[in-house]
């Protein structure tokens, strides 16, 4: 199998694992790996159950109720990650959707967003 067919593969597997969520970007980001863990666990708001059978129209609605929702709950920020500057909602594996945190659109035709990875070294 050459690196071609593999990388599809990998994309394949990718897009059927697919499930859309939305992103809170902070004024800080992690500082180590035990923050890095943390910050996957609390800046990634799933949607619920039955979300993806729902009309684009619905699916925004929802997302922009669940921004409203998740800012007002925070308070705006997060103890560790400051300030919440902005939302981004990955609908698909390759297109995204900038949201303020108003919950207004702030860019409609967003490329691939992917949640950051987090990894150790062992040395």
């Amino acid at each position: 199998m050459s690196d071609i067919e593999a990388a599809g593969e990998i994309e394949d597997r990718e897009r059927r694992r697919f499930k859309a969520f939305v992103w809170v970007h902070t004024e800080d980001g992690a500082h180590s790996y035990l923050t890095a863990v943390a910050e996957r666990q609390v800046k990634v708001l799933w949607m619920a159950e039955g979300f993806e059978q729902l009309s684009d129209s619905a699916k925004l609605e929802k997302v922009q109720e669940r921004i409203r929702e998740h800012y007002k709950t925070t308070g705006g920020k997060y103890v560790g990650f400051g300030a919440i500057l902005s939302y981004n909602y990955s609908d698909t594996l390759d297109t995204s959707i900038g949201f303020d945190v108003d919950a207004n659109v702030i860019e409609k035709q967003g490329g691939r967003f992917l949640l950051p990875e987090v990894s150790m070294e062992l040395r």
